[in-house]
Formats: structure tokens, sequence, C-alpha cells
């Protein structure tokens, strides 16, 4: 608590339960500032002190907030992406705040504490919401921050042809692997011999190829990486 005049001033410290004294004051015109780390200030003008006794003097600061918003959209399309979960985590305390991301992707997180924040997110079945670091300060209260997700997913397409050199349709084309596996049956006509899969789980496959009236045909491993489509 800081009060100042052009006969003088004092500048003193509340006690735990809020209270305050500041003595010997000189009678005169004083401006009474409040301030606290984390708390808006209030200033009153033009208090009068005035001799013979003591006088009192209530005010009343507000604990200063603020927020952290932003997006969560989809790598490449731009999109938003809903439902994923946000986290600020206040790194002095450890408290977690979380917030769900709406159908455009936007989300927001109020009532924050001044502090330095860790921010994440995270979506069933995609990755990339790696942690950013928000600081909430008395001259920044608006903190931002927005992620790109990406598909944990991965695909393998090609063309089968047979020891000729020929495009073979009908073909059955066999994924199998600790991720789990997949089967399609290659094209006819206009995309004979073309077959794709997507939506696997990034990792290592054992490719096979199976087709009446030809002899069984192991491929072997393949590596398949998130967010691309291997051409086999």
């Amino acid at each position: 608590v800081t009060l100042s005049s052009t006969k003088g001033g004092a500048t003193v410290r509340s006690g735990t339960d809020g209270r305050y004294v500041a003595g010997q004051l000189i009678e005169g015109t004083y401006s009474v500032t409040i301030a606290k780390t984390g708390f808006s200030s209030v200033t009153q003008s033009n208090y009068t002190v005035t001799g013979g006794g003591s006088q009192t003097l209530h005010q009343q600061i507000v604990r200063l907030q603020g927020g952290i918003s932003g997006t969560v959209t989809l790598t490449g399309a731009g999109t938003g992406l809903p439902g994923a979960s946000v986290t600020a985590i206040n790194q002095s305390t450890g408290r977690a705040y979380t917030a769900v991301s709406a159908a455009n992707g936007a989300y927001s997180l109020t009532g924050l504490s001044l502090a330095d924040y860790s921010v994440t997110a995270t979506l069933a079945e995609y990755t990339g919401g790696t942690a950013q670091s928000v600081s909430i300060t008395p001259d920044a209260t608006a903190g931002s921050a927005s992620f790109v997700l990406q598909k944990n997913e991965a695909g393998i397409a090609g063309t089968v042809v047979s020891s000729a050199g020929g495009v073979v349709g009908g073909v059955t084309v066999q994924l199998s692997g600790e991720l789990g596996s997949a089967s399609v049956v290659a094209g006819s006509g206009t995309r004979a011999g073309q077959y794709e899969i997507q939506g696997l789980v990034p990792g290592v496959y054992n490719v096979a190829v199976l087709a009446e009236g030809y002899a069984f045909e192991d491929i072997g491993p393949v590596t398949l990486v998130q967010g691309q489509t291997l051409q086999q």
C-alpha cells in the first residue's frame, strides 16, 4: 500500500489478514495505491488525511486471470477437428485445465491464473499435438496455441503383374502383421491389377498375393509410414 503526496508519503505491506497500518502521516491530500503481483491495482486519488486520530480506508483488489484459445486442424486439409482434448497444465502448481474443440476445431480455456502453461492437444487416432509453452502475464492475459494433427494411418497401393509382364486382375492382395491384417481384390477392366488399401496403422506388414492359376507369391515385409501411401 503506497500513500504519496507533496508533503511526503509511506509504503507499507498488508498482513496475512489483509490489514495494513500507515502511521505518522502529515495532514494533507494523498494518492493511495494498492497493488499486488497477480492482482489488479487500485488507486484512490485525493484521499484526505486529518490529524487527531486514525482513519480507515478499505479497498478490494481482484485477482488477474487470463485464457488460452486456438484451433485444432487436420494437416493438409486445414479443416477443423472437433472433439480434441486440449489441456493446459500450470507449470507452478501442476493443475490441469481442459477444453474440447468445437465443430470448427476452435477451443477456449478461461479462468487461468497468471503462470506458465504447457498446452497439448490429443484426439484418438491422431498425432501431432506436441506440447506448446504459453505464458499468462499481467501484460498478456490472452494466450494462444493452435495445433495441426495428422491421422495416424498409412496405406499401400500398386499393380499386380504376372512374370510375363501383363497385369492380372481379380487377385487377392493380403497384408498381415502384429498391427493387424487386411486384404483387397485387385481390380479388373480399366483398373486391371490395381489395388489400394488405406486406413492401416503405420508399421511393418508382410505382403502376399494369391491368384487362381498362379503360384503363391510372398512379397515379404514392407514398412508403412504415417500419412503416406506406399507404392508397391
